[in-house]
Parts: structure tokens; C-alpha cells; sequence
């Protein structure tokens, strides 16, 4: 026996698919000479010395598993009451999908930001069952309401950080453009859709205009109207600003490509002072001291 295969003959031994081409070339060169001690090298192959192996990494046939729950109904001989088993707990409908299907619609449109209508794409055509966008939405719609107040523990812990980041930006729903609303920590974020871009939409959220720590955004006018805490300017946002000045100067070649990682600072406005007119200095001086006055910047 040769690995796990079984040898009946000298054929099985040639087409054995642990023998190299080399090997069945000598055995078949053997096979044509019957003389005994050629026979015997042939038995000598058969001990194995060890065994080669490969792994294969592979995943499942993905395909969707139809379970049927049925519960006996009963009538009392007597009284001709009717009573029936109870189905479990998590079966609402006679028809309905599983805990499984509606994980997965969860993490593809939530860690994946895939929309609806390519979420039921890609059921269509790795599972060759097509769901609908009703579907989709009624299962994040559960999985929310599933996490309890986890949204409203999210935004009292962001509100009791040291620093957050505040943003927002438009999109589009329904034909209009409205405004998601992020605010930010190392370990929290939380994310509002609203009509409005300004105060309203702060005050709905709820978190800033209750916040006591340092907010970090870009210089968007109502954020300032709240005062508990302080404001400091986001640095991505100012090099992006220093990188269009020196790129409409025509000065890019003579400033440093390590732009990225310079501080926003006096100092490196200073360095900046040879490629820019007088006024220009007085202006970006003077928005600087009223920044630092006022605690915009570090």
C-alpha cells in the first residue's frame, strides 16, 4: 500500500499519483523484464517512507437553508377546546428570514456601505435568492432597535470625552439634500442625519452644545456659538488651505514635500513670508492672533 491507496497490481503501482513521472518511467521499464530480482525492486517501492501533504483553504457552497417549524394543534375530546404548542420565540411569521440573513444585510450596509439595491444584487448572485429592498430596510430597522440605548450611551460618552472631532457633510435622500453630522473620539463615533447643517441640527443632536472638553472641527461658524467648551481648529484642514496657497503662488518646488507633518505655528507661517506680499502677511497674522486669543488653535 502506497499512502492511502491500495495496490492490487503492477498497473496500480504506475498510475499511483504519489510516483513522479520518473519513477513510473522505471517501473515500467522494470515490468518489461520479469526476472526476480526487478520484481523485488518493485516490492521494495511499496514501503513509504513518508507522506507529502497540501492544504487547500475553501469555503462552503453559500446557499440558502429553508427550516420548517411545525407544531401539533389538539382539541379536547371533552370540552373541544383547541390547544397548540408554542413555535419559538424568535418565529414572528409563518414566512419570514433568519437571524443569519439579517446579520449579514446588516454588515454589508453598515461596515461595507453597500445600498440597498446592491445588497439584494449580491444575495441574487452568491446565494441565487433574491430579497427585496423592503427586506433590507426592515432588517436594519430591527438590528437598531435591538441595540437598546446603545445610541444614546454613545453620545453621553462622547459628551464626557477630553477632545472630539465635529464634521459634517451633504447628501442626498430622497431627492434632497440633506446633512449627516459626525462626532468623533478614539474609541466613539456617532452619526446623525438631519435637514439642517447649522444650529438646529447641533442643538437636535444634542452632543456639542452640552460639551465640555476641547472640539476639534474647521472653523465652521455655529460651532463657535457654543461656548462650554473649547475650540480648536482641525490641521488637516489647515495645511489643505497652506497647500493652495503655495500651490497658486507657483512655489510648490521651493517648499517642503514634508508639508503633511509640519505643526500649523507662527513659525511656519513665518517660513512661508518670503513668497508672500505684504498684505497677505498683515491678513493671515492677524486671523492668526485672533485664532490663538481665542483658543482655535494649539
Amino acid at each position: 500500500m502506497v499512502g492511502t491507496q491500495e495496490i492490487t497490481s503492477y498497473t496500480d503501482l504506475i498510475d499511483h499519483p504519489e510516483l513522479d513521472s520518473t519513477s513510473s518511467k522505471l517501473i515500467q521499464t522494470i515490468l518489461s523484464s520479469p526476472d526476480d530480482e526487478h520484481k523485488r525492486l518493485i516490492e521494495n517501492l511499496q514501503s513509504v517512507i513518508h507522506n507529502l501533504e497540501t492544504k487547500v483553504f475553501e469555503i462552503s457552497e453559500p446557499k440558502v437553508k429553508v427550516t420548517e417549524h411545525q407544531i401539533p394543534v389538539k382539541q379536547c375530546l371533552h370540552c373541544k377546546t383547541v390547544n397548540r404548542a408554542m413555535f419559538p420565540p424568535d418565529i414572528k411569521a409563518r414566512v419570514q428570514y433568519g437571524t443569519r440573513i439579517k446579520r449579514r444585510i446588516t454588515y454589508l450596509f453598515a461596515n461595507h456601505f453597500i445600498p440597498y439595491e446592491r445588497v439584494t444584487d449580491y444575495f441574487a448572485d452568491v446565494y441565487g435568492h433574491k430579497i427585496s429592498e423592503g427586506t433590507v430596510n426592515n432588517a436594519l430597522r430591527q438590528q437598531y432597535y435591538s441595540l437598546g440605548g446603545w445610541d444614546e450611551d454613545t453620545k453621553r460618552n462622547i459628551t464626557g470625552s477630553e477632545v472630539v472631532h465635529f464634521d459634517e457633510s451633504g447628501m442626498r435622500e430622497s431627492g434632497k439634500t440633506k446633512w449627516v453630522h459626525v462626532a468623533s473620539t478614539k474609541e466613539f463615533t456617532y452619526y446623525s442625519i438631519h435637514e439642517s447643517r447649522g444650529s438646529k441640527a447641533i442643538d437636535d443632536i444634542g452632543i456639542l452644545p452640552e460639551f465640555k472638553g476641547i472640539a476639534v472641527h474647521d472653523g465652521y461658524k455655529p460651532y463657535f456659538k457654543y461656548r462650554k467648551c473649547n475650540h480648536v481648529l482641525c490641521n488637516a484642514h489647515h495645511i489643505r488651505e497652506l497647500r493652495c496657497i503655495y500651490e497658486s503662488f507657483g512655489i510648490e518646488d521651493k517648499l517642503s514635500k514634508k508639508i503633511d507633518n509640519i505643526f500649523f505655528s507662527y513659525e511656519m507661517i513665518e517660513s512661508y513670508f518670503e513668497y508672500f506680499s505684504t498684505k497677505l502677511i498683515n491678513r493671515i497674522l492677524k486671523a492668526l492672533t485672533e485664532a490663538w486669543d481665542k483658543q482655535w488653535v494649539y
